[in-house]
């Protein structure tokens, strides 16, 4: 059950992984790619080819975001500030922000989707095959304990 439990906790973080780190500023910290990674290799036994691609392509898409991130990042804060705003709240310039922000996180959503299917290829239709089958109990794991913390998936 505990290497279950570690399987679904991998198949999130893959699951996620490019959508995320295109998505948040804070990618790469704590556990970061190459930890995420090294849990990827040891549950789904891939070789040292197949991780140095799949470390290129998080790579990839991790530099292909990076202005995107830290765009995202200067809409919440100027958003944080409208809403703090002494003279009045300009909802005209919230606006314009929140559509920014909306075609930013489209762009990330895309990208991170075909990063994840970029992944995907690269495994063989083996390991393929365990990783649907890890996703299985994920969501199995999910309809028998609910969400993770903070009402995320586990």
């Amino acid at each position: 059950m505990k290497k279950l439990a570690i399987a679904a906790i991998l198949m999130s973080a893959l699951a996620t992984i490019a959508a995320q780190s295109t998505a948040q500023p804070g990618f790469g910290h704590e556990r970061g790619d190459f930890g995420r990674l090294e849990m990827m290799a040891t549950m789904l036994g891939l070789s040292e080819e197949q991780e140095a691609e799949i470390n290129e392509l998080l790579n990839a898409a991790k530099l292909a975001s990076a202005v995107d991130r830290e765009r995202m990042q200067q809409i919440r804060e100027e958003l944080h500030r409208l809403a703090e705003s002494a003279e009045g709240f300009d909802e005209g310039r919230a606006q314009q922000l929140a559509d920014e922000l909306g075609e930013i996180v489209t762009r990330t959503s895309l990208a991170g989707a075909e990063t994840r299917w970029k992944v995907r290829q690269v495994f063989t239709d083996e390991q393929r095959l365990e990783m649907e089958a890890i996703k299985a109990e994920r969501a199995q794991m999910r309809t028998m304990f609910g969400p993770g913390p903070r009402g995320q998936s586990q």
